[in-house]
């Protein structure tokens, strides 16, 4: 049988009941901290998509988180994603940030269809594991899989056949890719993600879409892409939903996946050793090289996009201890002089094992090392990616979880609000309707 029909027949079969628990715990938890991390998102960076959207749309189907409006799903997905993207306090896992454009376009679709929660978190693991399976089968570094991961889960929200959902698969691989980020070349120029998640959800819509009435497609397409990728990985994780029960990781904090133990790790030394900021004298952080391009490793950021992918900045705003979130890039952060000063005292430089782990698509394995010197002390500390806060093997709390969401939602409404749109978010694997837990967010 074809790869694209083997594929489509998986999609239009999965049910909830068929991914196993261990995978269904992160793709609840995915879609519960996504909603919380569009929010801060809009509030941040969305105003002048949800402004577009709300003067060019049609069917109100969908929410956009942050704001309230209801535009049509395709609008709702795109924004959505895209500003969830913004915050680098998103999912991370297999793939390039692929959270963002399952979650939303399964919630925006399934507002759109009414669909049920177990059914949207259905769509959610088969879209997501999809993904994983293209991320290790690739033979370069094309990331267009993610136009044909979101046509998968809207085409199985949209109750398409096996037929149509290859035809859709096909579809969408044709359209255009989308540049997902793109690295700075100069220090003070930071890219704005070139808008890639909100291209590639509405890619992804209008492939199903267009199937759906009656666009005349040409099956199979994958089947074509040998040079691309080892098209035996397509058809079949290690084991069912193994990548995203193993490798989906949340961020308890907003930087990016792979310095994340840094920031563990001083924390950890400040505990141990009872230190405070005003105690350090200065902190070498062992990373992979991407984290030593003009963007990643900016002590002294002027505006929010330079300051959430700074390395030595994050590390400086966990050690003073603010609210991770939108606290770490607001102005007054920005302009303390205490802050850039402990900005100033930490250093990165290149791990090589760390490099050479990245390029093989290795990251559980992947490290991290601290030097930190404090009170005339050395402390040095090493921690591999699999065992940082957040991942499968270390899930954040569930208090902490919580706090995060309740952070983040609370930019939009207010504490009572947030904790009631939490509590229907929790029920997302029984509710009937997930337009019950968007209503949380409508105005």
């Amino acid at each position: 049988m074809s790869v694209t029909r083997t594929l489509a027949d998986e999609i239009a079969g999965t049910r909830y009941a068929d991914v196993p628990a261990a995978a269904m715990v992160r793709i609840e938890r995915l879609l519960i901290d996504h909603i919380g991390v569009a929010v801060m998102g809009q509030r941040l960076t969305g105003a002048a998509m949800a402004a577009a959207a709300k003067a060019a749309d049609g069917a109100p189907d969908a929410v956009i988180l942050g704001d309230g409006a209801r535009v049509s799903a395709e609008s709702a997905a795109a924004i959505n994603a895209q500003v969830c993207r913004n915050t680098d306090f998103e999912e991370t896992g297999p793939g390039l940030h692929a959270g963002p454009v399952i979650a939303h376009t399964a919630f925006a679709v399934g507002q759109q269809v009414r669909a049920s929660g177990a059914d949207v978190l259905a769509a959610m693991a088969i879209g997501y594991e999809l993904n994983a399976r293209f991320f290790y089968a690739r033979r370069d570094g094309d990331i267009r899989h993610l136009n044909v991961c979101a046509a998968a889960v809207a085409a199985k929200l949209l109750g398409q056949d096996a037929a149509a959902i290859d035809r859709g698969l096909s579809l969408a691989w044709e359209f255009p890719s989308n540049t997902l980020f793109v690295a700075a070349k100069t220090l003070k120029r930071v890219s704005r993600m070139g808008l890639g998640n909100y291209w590639t959800c509405r890619n992804g819509i209008q492939a199903a879409t267009l199937v759906q009435h009656g666009f005349d497609q040409i099956p199979g397409e994958l089947d074509l892409l040998g040079d691309l990728y080892d098209l035996g990985r397509l058809t079949a994780s290690p084991q069912p939903y193994a990548y995203t029960a193993s490798e989906l990781m949340l961020k308890p904090w907003p930087a990016s996946r792979l310095c994340h133990g840094v920031i563990q790790m001083v924390l950890g030394i400040m505990a141990r050793e009872n230190l405070t900021a005003d105690d350090i004298e200065g902190i070498d952080c062992g990373l992979a090289d991407i984290y030593l391009v003009p963007h990643q490793t900016d002590p002294a950021p002027d505006d929010y996009w330079q300051a959430i992918y700074s390395v030595e900045w994050n590390v400086a705003m966990a050690i003073l201890g603010l609210p991770p979130g939108p606290a770490w890039t607001a102005p007054e952060a920005l302009a303390d002089p205490a802050a850039r000063a402990l900005a100033a005292r930490i250093t990165a430089h290149e791990l090589p094992e760390a490099s050479t782990a990245f390029r093989a698509r290795n990251w559980q394995v992947l490290p991290n090392t601290v030097t930190m010197r404090a009170r005339g002390q050395t402390f040095d500390d090493r921690i591999v990616y699999r065992d940082v806060l957040g991942s499968p093997g270390n899930p954040m709390p569930d208090a902490f979880f919580d706090d995060k969401f309740l952070r983040l939602a609370g930019m939009a409404l207010d504490p009572t609000g947030a904790r009631a749109a939490l509590s229907a978010c929790k029920t997302v694997a029984t509710c009937l309707d997930v337009n019950d837990i968007a209503a949380h967010f409508a105005v």
